[in-house]
């Protein structure tokens, strides 16, 4: 299941609201435990915990810095309560005190001033949300005292440009740096087990990635929307994940995990004992100009090559037991499922195979070159939604009156061309194509010699260009619609445009219309 990154943050950000409504904090300094005696000394808010330290609740009044004492009033201060410097507009400065081992949940959050901050060598914990927006921080020093990183702790922190994380942290929670654009290379130490949902999720900036060798597990879509990213490493002794070629693989690397989308090499062999590449592997690699699909390959999970503007074409070992490729076209082995179209292939035309009988969602998507579609099956079920359909509004859809190629430009606005023949039956290698008597005349266009020229004649034409058809000297004749002594994709594009009458069949002139 595709999660949704935006959603997701926006879902949160409302129960959020809700919950700030409902308990009625003030924004000039959030209490966390209204239900408690709370004491007030040196500009701050406190309360006693049962071991007798103090937590800061708030802060009185606003200030640049703050120096946080080490005592209050004779107790001890251990912990930075939950939403006590939240929305601090004037903070800049906070100097906590050895002492402190806990930064509680939003503590620090919204703070956009604040440009430094030293995390003391006692603190275990970092607070859901602890710094989340402090667009102010350049550089953040976790020392090894931490154990777990919470749940979108640095996240929007947008100028945050050098983190180092401690050799003690187990847990790097989702969210956790999120939208750190000016980051621009993280090194996760050994002692880190778990990497959070979308951990370092649009981190646009962010080059490489370390991966220590104590990683057990990498959340959903962690490095989503990395567009810089060129190189993921990883720990030769990592008993889970392994690296080739900056490429994320588990460790026997029979499963690709994730190619990083900044990578600029133009063309991509997996390796031969891969079996299964991951969802939205190839999304966004915009460099990717071929990718090459060896047989060991058994799966590959929807939407792999999604938005890879770049791509032109996807090519599959002939002993692949699943899938095959034809003229760059991804198909399962028998070609009954068109997978996905390259889309940055220049092609204007494409005529899917009359043996496809299903078109997947988003197989088209993002195919800006293309022009026309021809579905040449009647009942090719084409996979759309709401929120996924595969064949772009801008793209004419050609089909047959009554089939379900029709039915879908109808419901998701393409325009839609009638077909006027029936589906041609696929070609039969063992019986010659159709005689043509010497004396006839030469019909421009009409490469079969049935009088008509028809969408069968573009068909033979791309088949000739591709080499699955050998025409005639005559046939070539009538092929040759742009007289530039050469049978090409354009020829059949022209007698495409006959077809459907945007050209002229006599002077072979395009009709305005």
């Amino acid at each position: 299941m595709i999660k949704s990154f935006n959603r997701q943050r926006k879902i949160v950000s409302l129960l959020l609201s809700l919950a700030m409504i409902l308990t009625a904090l003030p924004l000039a300094g959030f209490t966390a435990f209204a239900e408690d005696e709370l004491y007030k000394s040196e500009g701050f808010e406190y309360r006693i915990l049962e071991d007798g330290s103090a937590e800061i609740t708030s802060y009185i009044k606003n200030a640049e810095t703050y120096d946080i004492p080490s005592e209050l009033d004779g107790h001890t201060v251990t912990s930075i309560g939950d939403y006590s410097f939240t929305y601090c507009d004037s903070l800049k400065n906070v100097i906590m005190p050895d002492s402190v081992t806990n930064i509680g949940v939003w503590a620090f959050a919204h703070c956009p001033g604040l440009a430094d901050i030293t995390i003391p060598d006692k603190v275990t914990s970092i607070g859901n949300y602890a710094f989340s927006h402090c667009s102010g921080l350049t550089d953040v020093i976790i020392p090894e005292s931490v154990t777990d990183i919470g749940y979108a702790a640095f996240e929007w922190c947008e100028n945050l440009a050098s983190v180092t994380i401690g050799d003690s942290v187990t847990s790097i929670g989702n969210y956790a740096f999120s939208y750190c654009s000016n980051l621009t290379s993280i090194t996760i130490p050994d002692s880190v087990t778990d990497l959070g949902d979308y951990a370092f999720a649009q981190c646009t900036g962010l080059t490489s990635v370390t991966i220590g060798d104590g990683v057990t597990s990498i959340g959903d879509w962690a490095f989503e929307n990395c567009g810089s990213l060129t190189e993921i490493n990883v720990g030769a002794n990592n008993n889970y994940y392994s690296s080739q070629e900056g490429v994320l693989f588990d460790k026997n690397i029979t499963e690709l995990i994730l190619y990083p989308v900044g990578n600029k090499r133009t063309s991509y062999d997996i390796p031969n004992g891969v079996t299964s590449i991951g969802g939205n592997i190839f999304s966004n690699c915009d460099s990717l100009k071929n990718v090459t699909i060896p047989e060991s390959v058994e799966y590959i999970h929807d939407f792999a090559f999604e938005n890879c503007n770049g791509l032109t074409e996807i090519k599959v070992d002939a002993n692949n037991k699943n899938y095959a490729s034809q003229d760059g076209v991804l198909f399962n082995k028998n070609k009954t499922e068109l997978i996905q179209y390259p889309v940055g292939n220049e092609r204007k035309t494409y005529e899917i195979p009359d043996s496809v009988t299903l078109i997947c969602e988003n197989s088209f998507k993002n195919c800006n070159s293309l022009t026309d579609i021809y579905i040449l099956n009647k009942d090719c079920f084409i996979v759309s939604s709401e929120y996924f359909y595969p064949i772009p509004t801008e793209i004419t859809v050609h089909g047959y009156a009554g089939s379900t190629a029709e039915e879908y430009a109808k419901e998701y606005g393409n325009n839609f061309v009638v077909i006027e023949d029936e589906p041609v039956p696929p070609d039969d290698p063992t019986k010659p194509d159709k005689p043509v008597t010497p004396d006839e005349s030469i019909i421009i266009g009409d490469v079969d010699g049935n009088k008509k020229i028809t969408i069968t004649d573009a068909k033979w034409i791309l088949q000739n260009t591709v080499k699955s058809r050998t025409l005639t000297e005559k046939q070539a004749k009538a092929a040759d619609l742009n007289k530039d002594g050469k049978i090409t994709i354009v020829d059949a594009k022209w007698v495409l445009q006959i077809v459907v009458g945007l050209r002229d069949a006599q002077t072979l002139k395009p009709i305005k219309k």
